[in-house]
């Protein structure tokens, strides 16, 4: 089951959550791709130490892909399209992708009985 947020709960969501990552990669900028409300000034609230960047609002898709397919880490939205393409080219690059609100579970150590 799914709960419905409230927009500012998810807003709420999404600022703690990138606020974990920046934090937990000591990262001094931030480059926001999105088709929506990029929510900057809450981010910028929340951590004014950080630059956030986007393009401008005349932005190339393409160059956003290049940027995301690039960067030293992404957090990605895990039904998006345009984060697969992403994710494709970061695999190949050997680069780290995270998804928004999805933790992985901290790996066994291997067993060697089997």
């Amino acid at each position: 089951m799914v709960p419905f947020l409230k927009p500012f709960q998810q807003t709420n969501l999404l600022r703690d959550l990138v606020k974990k990552e920046v934090e937990r990669l000591e990262a001094k900028a931030v480059f926001v791709a999105t088709d929506n409300d990029d929510l900057i000034p809450q981010f910028k609230e929340a951590m004014p130490e950080v630059k956030f960047v986007k393009q401008s609002d005349r932005a190339s898709p393409h160059l956003d892909l290049a940027i995301l397919g690039r960067a030293d880490h992404m957090i990605g939205n895990c039904v998006s399209s345009f984060t697969a393409f992403a994710k494709r080219e970061r695999d190949v690059r050997g680069l780290p992708t995270s998804f928004w609100a999805f933790e992985p579970k901290l790996r066994r150590k291997s067993s060697d009985e089997l």
